[in-house]
């Protein structure tokens, strides 16, 4: 994101900036480290905001199997 809006804005801090004022960024520092790790390995990028949706969706779904799971098993010992 960075990269696309950099050449509207003077430097690339002023860019990062911009982007950690997005609702549910964070801050310019933590923009700023993402950037980093994407320039020297865009692998080693493991922040949710990152990955892409079919991976952020796959693991949701994990999560939601896992807790209605749980959830069946404790109402049948509930109920025992």
């Amino acid at each position: 994101m960075v990269a696309e809006i950099r050449p509207g804005y003077g430097t690339e801090r002023a860019a990062m900036e911009a982007v950690a004022s997005k609702p549910g960024i964070g801050t310019a520092e933590t923009v700023r480290q993402w950037v980093r790790r994407d320039q020297i390995d865009p692998s080693t990028c493991h922040s949710a905001r990152l990955r892409p949706p079919s991976v952020r969706s796959n693991s949701l779904a994990h999560r939601t199997r896992s807790v209605t799971r749980a959830v069946r098993v404790h109402m049948t010992l509930a109920s025992a």
